[in-house]
This record gives C-alpha cells, structure tokens and sequence, in this order.
C-alpha cells in the first residue's frame, strides 16, 4: 500500500456443517467468530485482526442450504515486510471452532524500485463498481478490490484448479 506496508488480502473457506442457529426478531441467526494473528518468528505479534460475520436467514430452508456450501471469507490487513507465522482461529459458537497456519513471507520495498506483488488467485470476475470513481484510493475505507481495467478479480481459497478450467491470476507492479 506504501513503502514498507504491505496489504494482505486473506481468503479462507469455512466449513458452516456444525453451525447452530437462533430464533432471533422471526429470523434464524447464526455467526462466525473470527481472530487471526501473524506472529515473527520470535513468537512477538505484528499485527491483529478480528470479525464477526452475522448471517440471517428467513426460512430454514435456506439456512439448510447454506450449511451445505463452504463459507467464503474474506478481509485485508496491513503489515511490515518480514516472514510470519499467520494463525486464524475461528467458531461458530460452542461448539464449532477451527484454526489454520500457515507462513507469510511480505517482501521488503522501500518505493525507489520497481516491485511485484503476491499473486492472488481467481476463478470469478466482475466489472468492477464504478461507486469510487475519482476518489483517491487512500480515501476509501475497508477492503479494496483487486481491480485492473474495469475488471474485479474475487480471490479464491481453493488454488487447485482443473484441466480446462478457467483461472484469473491478478498481480500488482509498483
């Protein structure tokens, strides 16, 4: 995003089989408890984030139907260059909880050269929302989209892709 700032896009799928839903305002309510840290390499945290992703639906048969598809969750965080251990806990009440680990290797750039960024994956694209157009990009808030010519790219979590399938592959060059 800067020099030495890095934005992480994370994408995960979660796996919704166990979560239980509440009567709550004539809907049934459920949610997802997410906390993820990256930790150096001496156990010391660079950076946080946390969500909770509220789901409602109207009719059980919908809430059914959900609970038959993985759960795609996305966010962005920002970090230093480095290499990292990222851990990402999540529940879905008392009795789900899951948690994943993996490494984060964040490339040092310091603005005088010219860089490339982390491939982000995609099997799905869109034209982009045209909502911000003229803004400067640092005066939006939340997540920013991986757009490029009108195009956006929604990373994907699953990277294995089939003979024939297609695949979007979105990069950035600083």
């Amino acid at each position: 995003s800067e020099p030495n700032v890095a934005r992480v896009s994370l994408v995960m799928e979660i796996t919704p089989s166990g979560m239980k839903f509440q009567k709550e305002k004539g809907k049934l309510h459920g949610e997802f408890n997410l906390a993820g840290v990256a930790l150096k390499p001496d156990g010391t945290v660079a950076a946080r984030l946390s969500d909770t992703v509220k789901l409602d639906f109207d009719t059980q048969q919908q809430a059914d139907a959900f609970l038959r598809e993985p759960y795609r969750y996305s966010n962005q965080f920002e970090i230093a260059p480095g290499q990292y251990n990222f851990r990402m806990a999540f529940s879905s009440g008392e009795q789900g909880f899951g948690k994943v680990e993996m490494p984060l290797a964040i490339g040092p750039w310091n603005g005088q050269t010219l860089a490339v960024s982390g491939l982000a994956l995609s099997r799905e694209t869109h034209p982009a929302a045209d909502l911000a157009s003229g803004l400067d990009a640092s005066l939006l808030e939340g997540q920013r989209p991986l757009v490029a010519r009108a195009i956006e790219a929604v990373p994907t979590a699953n990277t294995v892709f089939h003979a024939g399938e297609l695949a979007y592959v979105y990069f950035e060059a600083y």
